[in-house]
């Protein structure tokens, strides 16, 4: 989610309390004296102290996750929300004892620059397939908000009007796009900012409708402006949106899928929020109103905490009711099964990033090695917290290794990894993955490297081994991506959206990387 919180050392429930006081804690020196340090390190029930208040809430932050710079303030905004939260069964330790301890321990730098020049530029021989880039021209202009884009979402409608279904989250405008950049009924009206646009049919008439989830406001806040929206028939001229869902934090998700095996769409909601709003809501669908023909909902909270980012539905047990995985990102870090059973969702974890500041940014659910079940392509490379570029930002996959349990394998470092998609791209009959990566200005500005990776592709050589080879490096501004056959020739082609002004155009919200198939060996 590109509007993630910063890590918190501790969050609690976070409803507002009076009850407890920071305690005073000065700046400290940027030098550290030996013994001091040793003192530290030497004390074991601090160490223990820190385990027990952080591990309350998350996995406690390993100190190599932010440079020896960033832990004051991090300690700090832990703190922070701990003393502005309504727990009062933790016993804090000194907060001026958790900074040196951290920053006793914590690297200079997160990487050496020579080590991040390898990882970024790691064995990447020159790719078999060829790809010809084309940058849309911009269409949309908002005096108010500027030209620079803010794309949010992008899907390919392959079967009936070959378009892509778009929306920029800055801009507070969906529509259906061409491929030469024009608009199809462009929408400003309806959203505030919208982040994520559905197909689905929640009226039953066989025509397709939108639903779309609107996080009410562009930059990371806590309010109720969040919904989500309901465009019936999208492509009739006369279609209006209803709001279904309104009145809470910032919605990043929404998916319809018969959950109750009733004949009628219901919804899954994502409620990103930020720090004191957010959760997961299901919307049952009750039927048509006669009167108004809008179907009605009833809302059930089936997870209370901030940070969802996508919820892909998918029987995931086989047991013929649609299931759906949240990726919650925040602290929590989690890839989490929603088992759907007769008395409501199990919830089961399928992965536990190592640290609360991992930078969760994308999952999809694919059949990776193709053997029969439901394997998940996991990225973590958000950068929007801290502005830092992580040694441990890359392309994951969980192999679904049967009975709910997935096998991690790292498959590619990649520094603001947003958003990975599996295809065949060689044509060779397996499953490869192309990613893409976003890192705010900020990132490269400080000079952590200006060769990063924007856009890379992983031949699957073998089964489960892959060859990482780079289609662009140093214009990381793309937030997603789509991948199909657009121009129908055969080969699998690349859609991104940009989020940030890119070197060739400050304002182009579209680029694709046309495949042009396998080169011809010289």
């Amino acid at each position: 989610m590109l509007s993630k919180q910063i890590i918190l050392l501790c969050l609690s429930t976070l409803t507002i309390s009076s009850g407890c006081r920071s305690e005073a804690l000065t700046t400290p020196s940027e030098s550290t004296t030996q013994s001091s340090k040793r003192s530290v390190l030497d004390d074991k029930e601090l160490k223990q102290q820190i385990e027990h208040f952080c591990g309350a809430c998350h996995k406690t932050p390993h100190p190599s996750s932010f440079p020896k710079s960033a832990w004051y303030e991090e300690v700090k905004r832990g703190y922070d929300f701990y003393y502005t939260s309504a727990r009062t069964d933790l016993t804090p330790p000194p907060q001026a004892d958790v900074t040196a301890y951290y920053r006793a321990l914590a690297p200079e730098r997160l990487f050496e620059e020579t080590l991040l020049e390898e990882k970024a530029l790691e064995a990447s021989p020159p790719s078999p397939v060829s790809f010809r880039k084309e940058t849309l021209k911009p269409f949309h202009s908002d005096s108010t908000k500027g030209d620079a884009p803010g794309t949010s979402f992008l899907e390919w409608s392959k079967v009936q009007d070959q378009t892509f279904q778009f929306s920029d989250m800055k801009h507070g405008l969906f529509s259906r796009l061409t491929l030469d950049g024009r608009q199809i009924a462009p929408n400003t009206e309806a959203t505030i900012s919208p982040v994520a646009v559905r197909r689905c049919d929640l009226n039953g008439n066989q025509q397709d409708d939108l639903i779309i989830a609107d996080l009410g406001s562009f930059l990371p806040e806590d309010h109720h402006l969040g919904k989500v929206v309901w465009i019936p028939d999208f492509r009739s001229n006369d279609s209006q949106p209803v709001t279904i869902l309104g009145g809470i934090g910032r919605v990043a998700d929404v998916r319809a899928g018969d959950f109750n095996n009733d004949g009628k769409e219901d919804v899954i909601v994502a409620e990103f929020g930020w720090h004191l709003t957010g959760g997961i809501h299901l919307l049952t669908n009750q039927g048509i109103d006669s009167d108004s023909g809008i179907p009605q909902f009833h809302q059930t909270l089936l997870d209370d905490r901030p940070g969802t980012i996508q919820i892909p539905t998918v029987d995931l047990n086989s047991d013929g009711r649609l299931d759906f995985v949240a990726l919650i990102s925040q602290e929590f870090e989690e890839v989490v099964a929603f088992l759907n059973k007769e008395d409501g969702f199990e919830k089961v974890v399928l992965y536990s990033a190592p640290d609360p500041s991992y930078g969760s940014s994308g999952i999809e659910l694919v059949d990776l090695d193709q053997d029969g079940d439901m394997d998940i392509l996991y990225t973590n490379g958000d950068t929007f917290d801290s502005a830092l570029a992580k040694p441990y930002h890359g392309v994951s996959w969980l192999e679904n290794r049967g009975n709910l349990k997935f096998q991690e394998h790292r498959l590619a470092f990649f520094p603001g990894v947003h958003r990975a998609l599996a295809d065949d791209l060689d044509g060779d009959g397996d499953l490869d993955i192309v990613a893409v990566s976003l890192l705010p200005h900020k990132v490269l500005q400080d000079g952590q490297n200006q060769s990063f990776d924007s856009v890379i592709w992983l031949e699957q050589v073998e089964p489960g081994q892959f060859q990482r080879y780079t289609i662009e490096s140093g214009d990381p501004v793309y937030s997603c991506m789509e991948i199909g056959d657009f121009d129908s020739d055969g080969n699998v082609d690349i859609a991104v959206g940009h989020f940030l002004p890119s070197k060739n155009s400050k304002s182009a919200s579209l680029s694709i990387f046309w495949n042009e198939g396998i080169k011809e060996s010289k």
